[in-house]
């Protein structure tokens, strides 16, 4: 049997000496034997699948021990409590929330109390998605725009207009481009229509490179004359 405690703590919060103390207390009433801490910076809002917690439940198998020192460290979704707990009454595996003196395991009350937070959550998510769409339809109503509201319209490309153009110029790929610069093709492609860069031919260039490179030539002939002279 293995024991496992996880630790979480917000941004704002530092201290887990306390709660690691807490959990050795209980550890050794229960006489669970020894415990193996895990600990997490995060905020709770973060899915739990995305947070240790996700891999702490993929690790234990059935009768083994998972603490928390109460039973907000899980989530601050009720959401995800509910998932957290159905997964752990799947597996077999027991939670402990110290602080509430609570207890999932395969008695007949833990049962039914994650059916209750089942049925509960299930009613949350569909109120939130009622005041979402209520919300969005008054709005409408009200002439009000729906969705993301639009940026500033910088870019960080704009820093690198000269530059850009100088590769459309040359022929090189919005792909290629992209890369150079860490944005996807998609974006780059809609940079350059909004800054008229795709009107740009790759011919202008080329004639204005045969022109500075017959330029050069001409100089560097004329250097070259007046070196023999000397």
């Amino acid at each position: 049997m293995r024991c496992v405690a996880y630790l979480r703590v917000s941004t704002q919060e530092q201290d887990t000496e306390k709660n690691k103390a807490d959990v050795l207390v209980f550890a050794n009433e229960k006489r669970f034997g020894n415990v193996d801490f895990i600990e997490e910076k995060i905020s709770g809002r973060v899915p739990w699948k995305e947070r240790k917690i996700g891999k702490i439940l993929e690790d234990l198998q059935e009768g083994d021990i998972l603490i928390v020192p109460e039973f907000s460290r899980l989530s601050r979704r009720l959401l995800d409590c509910f998932e957290i707990m159905k997964t752990a009454l799947d597996k077999g595996i027991k939670i402990y929330a110290i602080k509430e003196n609570w207890q999932l395991n395969d008695s007949i009350n833990s049962q039914m109390m994650a059916m209750f937070l089942g049925f509960a959550a299930d009613l949350a998510a569909r109120l939130d998605s009622q005041r979402i769409r209520e919300g969005i339809r008054a709005r409408r109503a009200l002439g009000k725009p729906v969705g993301r509201p639009k940026g500033s319209g910088h870019s960080k490309l704009d820093n690198y207009k000269e530059e850009i153009e100088k590769l459309v110029r040359l022929g090189i790929t919005y792909s290629q481009i992209g890369k150079m610069f860490k944005v996807t093709t998609p974006t780059i492609s809609k940079w350059i229509r909004k800054n008229g860069l795709n009107k740009v031919k790759g011919a202008d260039l080329k004639s204005s490179l045969s022109i500075k490179s017959s330029e050069d030539s001409l100089i560097i002939g004329k250097r070259k004359k007046k070196e023999a002279k000397k």
